[in-house]
């Protein structure tokens, strides 16, 4: 008797709300009027409310993903791994072949890109962008080039450095 009432109260209530509550396999739409709000309220203990889409589903608030939102807001920074103390990355005599990884770590395991955001490299000198590399061959001439790299991940979090080359 009680499963007929439920069934029951249950066909009044999407008879009187199906215009808010819409099972169109296998999407579940629930939609306030124009200009309404949809609440969703944790009971009076402060409980947990939870959404968690399966594979690659997400949440969608308007338009935006707010699944990459929070993956964006939590991510890290990348970081520089190793660098000698005040960012020389050493000396060399003209025509030396200078082949030298500028190293960062992206703490999320992502794609990073380099790029040169001030001064200037040595004539000859390049920085692949993908891969961190600096080459090319020192020019013959006594100067000290200061320059700075950012790293910058797939979140668009950034670390910048300032290194040095000398050239003899």
């Amino acid at each position: 008797m009680a499963t007929i009432s439920v069934l029951i109260l249950s066909a009044c209530f999407l008879t009187i709300y199906a215009s808010f509550f819409d099972i169109q396999y296998p999407n579940v739409y629930i939609t306030a009027e124009k200009g309404g709000n949809l609440t969703i309220q944790a009971g009076p203990q402060q409980g947990n409310i939870f959404m968690k889409p399966n594979g690659n589903g997400t949440v969608y608030i308007g338009h935006t993903d707010m699944l990459k939102l929070f993956e964006i807001v939590n991510s890290l920074p990348p970081t520089w791994k190793v660098n000698s103390a005040h960012g020389s990355l050493g000396v060399f005599a003209g025509g030396q072949s200078v082949n030298l990884l500028l190293e960062a770590i992206d703490p999320e395991g992502g794609k990073m890109r380099f790029e040169k955001v001030s001064g200037a490299f040595p004539p000859g000198v390049h920085l692949d962008k993908t891969t961190g590399r600096l080459s090319g061959n020192a020019p013959d001439v006594d100067a000290t080039y200061e320059f700075g790299i950012r790293v910058t991940d797939a979140h668009g979090k950034y670390a910048d450095q300032i290194f040095s080359i000398d050239t003899r």
